[in-house]
């Protein structure tokens, strides 16, 4: 049995927030404050104190929310946990893991499936770590091309079952936390992730003689 509920997640309700418009609006909005009172301390001492306060106030919150709320200790024992039958695979994923994961699941639900694969999550990871990007590009690989292509394949993919992740996922999610425990990790991070895709996900050989390259420009990948 699968157990995966990044739902059940105690960081989960703080992965929305930060994906929520109005989180976004105000991270941006409150350098106004601080632009407002710049220019409002010529005329005006209260409105420079009430700006200033407004932007004091919302940088606090970001800060908190930064430090205290997104990078929250890990209190499962990583290496033990993974034994039990009945833990949450979900609670080693790092905070960036898990925002991979929910854009995966918003992927699914925009592209109207079922469920969701390896290559649905390699696409994701890659909105949350863009400087991943950088790998591929250094190795001459067109990440545009390779994701359209996994995305092709997902959606003509089918699964008729009530298992929501399919059994490559389930695999890639495995094989990282195996890996972090390996590299003694309190957490499944983003390269862990993609290391292990790039192990599970079948489409990543099709991809590889499609594109006519060579065996090694993927293996360095995951060594």
């Amino acid at each position: 049995m699968f157990n995966f509920f990044p739902e059940k997640i105690e960081t989960w309700p703080f992965v929305i927030l930060e994906e929520s418009f109005w989180f976004k609006f105000f991270r941006v909005f409150k350098f106004f404050f601080l632009i407002f009172a710049l220019l409002s301390l010529s005329f005006s001492l209260f409105l420079f104190v009430f700006f200033l306060f407004l932007f004091y106030l919302f940088s606090y919150f970001y800060l908190f929310f930064e430090i205290k709320l997104k990078r929250k200790s890990k209190e499962v024992d990583i290496k033990n946990a993974f034994l039990s039958e009945n833990q949450n695979l979900a609670d080693f994923l790092s905070f960036d893991c898990q925002k991979a994961i929910y854009f995966a699941i918003k992927n699914k639900e925009r592209k109207n499936k079922n469920f969701i694969d390896s290559s649905l999550l390699f696409i994701s990871l890659f909105k949350v770590e863009r400087g991943l990007a950088f790998i591929f590009n250094r190795q001459l690989l067109d990440l545009q091309k390779i994701n359209s292509f996994l995305l092709e394949n997902y959606l003509q993919r089918e699964k008729n079952d009530n298992e929501i992740f399919s059994q490559d996922f389930q695999s890639a999610i495995k094989k990282a936390i195996e890996r972090a425990i390996s590299l003694n990790k309190k957490e499944v991070s983003i390269p862990d992730l993609l290391w292990a895709i790039l192990k599970e996900n079948e489409n990543l050989e099709q991809i590889r003689i499609k594109f006519l390259l060579k065996k090694e420009d993927f293996d360095w990948l995951i060594e």
